[in-house]
C-alpha cells in the first residue's frame, strides 16, 4: 500500500493518534508512524491474509495488557487488528531496543512469564502457517531428503501426543525480542500456535546462545524455576530445534513447489543451522 493509503487506514481506524507521516522500514511489512501522540509501528500481517484473525487478536491483546509486548493501540472500533482491502494491520507503540546482550536469567524469567500469559488463554486448537503447510512432517522429510532427522522428528511428535500443549510464540529469536529499560518485550506473534512450550525455549536457546552450553543450561534452569506449564528437559532440547528447522525448510520447499519460491534464498541459512545443531547434539 502507498503512504496515502496507509494514512487513510490510520485515519479510518486510529483517528485519535493524529498520524502525520508513514514511512517504510527495512522490513517490508513494517511501517514507522509519526503522530501527535508519539511514534508508532504499523504492521501489515502478511501471513494472515485471508486467515482467521480472532486467535491472534486474543493473543496480542492479552500480552499487551500483561505488559510483555509493546502496548498495542486499540482501533476506534475497539479492535487490536483491523482489516482494509483484504489486508490485516495492527498498531503498537514504538519501543527502542537498547541493543544490549540478552542474559540467560532474564530470558528464562521473561519467557516463563510469557508462557504463563499464553497458557492462561482458552483458545481451541489452531495451527500456524507452518503447520498448515507441513501436514505430514515425517513423510515430507523423507521425500525431501531429511530422513536422517526422523529420530528427532518422531521424538517431538511423541512429546506432542503425551505432553501438555498451550499457545506458544512460535518464532522466538533475537529480532523478535526487544530489550528496553531492563525489560524484555516480545513481538511478532504471527507464528503463534498450539504446541509444546518447550519448543519456544529450545528454538530461542539455539538462536540466541548458540553452542554455549553454560548459558543454555542457565536459561533453561531459570525458565524451569518460573514455569507454570511443564518444565523443559535438556535431553529434548536439540530434538525440538531439529524439528523446528526441518519444518521451516519443508515449508520453503513446499512454497517453491507451489510456484512462489519467496524464501528459497533462506535455504542455505537453514541448512547451516541444521548442520550446526546436529553437531551440537552429537557432541553432548
Amino acid at each position: 500500500m502507498t503512504e496515502p493509503e496507509l494514512l487513510d487506514l490510520l485515519g479510518r481506524h486510529y483517528a485519535g493518534i493524529n498520524a502525520r507521516e508513514v514511512s517504510p522500514s527495512e522490513q517490508g511489512n513494517i511501517f514507522k508512524v509519526d503522530a501527535a501522540g508519539g511514534p508508532y509501528i504499523l504492521k501489515h500481517h502478511e501471513l494472515l491474509a485471508g486467515a482467521e484473525t480472532t486467535h491472534l487478536e486474543q493473543i496480542c491483546g492479552a500480552c499487551s495488557e500483561a505488559g510483555i509486548t509493546p502496548r498495542l493501540v486499540a482501533s476506534d472500533q475497539g479492535n487490536y487488528l483491523v482489516r482494509q482491502e483484504g489486508s490485516v494491520f495492527s498498531l503498537q507503540e514504538s519501543v527502542q531496543d537498547d541493543g544490549g546482550e540478552i542474559m540467560p536469567e532474564a530470558l528464562g524469567r521473561s519467557v516463563a512469564r510469557l508462557h504463563a500469559t499464553l497458557c492462561s488463554l482458552s483458545i481451541p486448537g489452531f495451527k500456524n502457517h507452518l503447520q498448515r503447510a507441513v501436514t505430514d512432517i515425517e513423510a515430507l522429510a523423507t521425500e525431501h531428503g531429511y530422513a536422517r532427522f526422523l529420530p528427532s522428528i518422531k521424538k517431538v511428535l511423541h512429546m506432542e501426543k503425551s505432553s501438555p500443549l498451550c499457545v506458544i510464540h512460535g518464532d522466538m529469536h533475537r529480532s523478535n525480542i526487544i530489550a528496553s529499560g531492563g525489560k524484555l518485550l516480545f513481538i511478532d506473534f504471527d507464528s503463534a500456535n498450539i504446541f509444546l512450550p518447550a519448543s519456544d525455549v529450545a528454538f530461542s536457546a539455539y538462536r540466541i546462545f548458540g553452542p554455549d552450553a553454560g548459558r543454555i543450561n542457565e536459561y533453561v534452569g531459570q525458565y524451569n524455576r518460573h514455569a507454570v506449564s511443564s518444565e523443559v528437559n535438556m535431553e529434548d532440547l536439540w530434538h525440538l530445534v531439529i524439528y523446528n528447522i526441518v519444518q521451516r525448510i519443508l515449508l520453503i520447499l513446499i512454497d517453491a513447489r507451489d510456484g512462489s519460491g519467496t524464501w528459497l534464498w533462506d535455504i542455505p541459512n537453514q541448512e547451516r543451522y541444521l548442520q550446526e545443531v546436529a553437531e551440537y547434539a552429537h557432541a553432548l
